[in-house]
């Protein structure tokens, strides 16, 4: 990952009834934005193989960079100039092997207050529109023929705040629906919950 941050968050705002939640200066959801686009230059840069294996995922930590560099005072310099989230990787022995191992990785997982959010890149297919829900689109999926690689991006703050995104493997462009990896999202929300 490139050089990293500083900041702490506070609310720094009330308008029409919403609160404005603020990371270093940045409203959180620009701050989650920034650190999703952070993990996707990683990526880029070799940390997913290629499509890998279907439904294998990198998870991540999202810590504000404040509290890791108070926590690391030795990386308080490669974090000062990087985004008010810093990701860190996670290395869970069970997200590797598919779909299934995340989903129980994250029904077992709750992170510490410490952790404002969390973020999951996923090797996913795409299939053609209107296939997605009939067996036909099941069997092709499985067996690669008509799906395309894609890598799915989802991220997910503490605060509230969701992003994820799609790219579609030798696309350069991101894409995203309001609707997209919404299940995911759940997931990745109740590691947030208390136990």
């Amino acid at each position: 990952m490139s050089d990293r941050r500083a900041y702490l968050p506070r609310v720094v705002g009330f308008a029409a009834g919403i609160v404005i939640r603020m990371i270093a200066g940045v409203p959180d959801a620009a701050a989650l934005a920034a650190a999703l686009r952070e993990i996707a230059e990683y990526i880029d840069e070799g940390g997913l193989d290629g499509p890998g294996i279907l439904g294998s995922a990198v998870v991540f930590a999202l810590v504000e960079t404040t509290v890791l560099a108070r926590a690391e005072p030795g990386l308080a310099a490669v974090l000062a100039d990087g985004g008010p989230l810093t990701p860190v990787q996670q290395h869970p022995d069970d997200t590797d092997s598919g779909v299934a191992d995340l989903e129980r990785y994250l029904a077992t997982t709750r992170w510490p207050k410490t952790v404002a959010g969390s973020a999951i890149v996923q090797n996913i297919l795409v299939v053609p529109p209107g296939e997605a829900h009939s067996p036909a689109a099941f069997e092709t999926t499985v067996d690669h023929d008509r799906g395309r690689p894609a890598q799915l991006f989802v991220g997910v703050l503490r605060s509230g705040s969701t992003l994820a995104f799609l790219r579609v493997l030798g696309e350069s462009e991101m894409r995203t629906t309001e609707d997209l990896a919404g299940a995911l999202i759940e997931a990745i929300r109740s590691t947030f919950t208390d136990s």
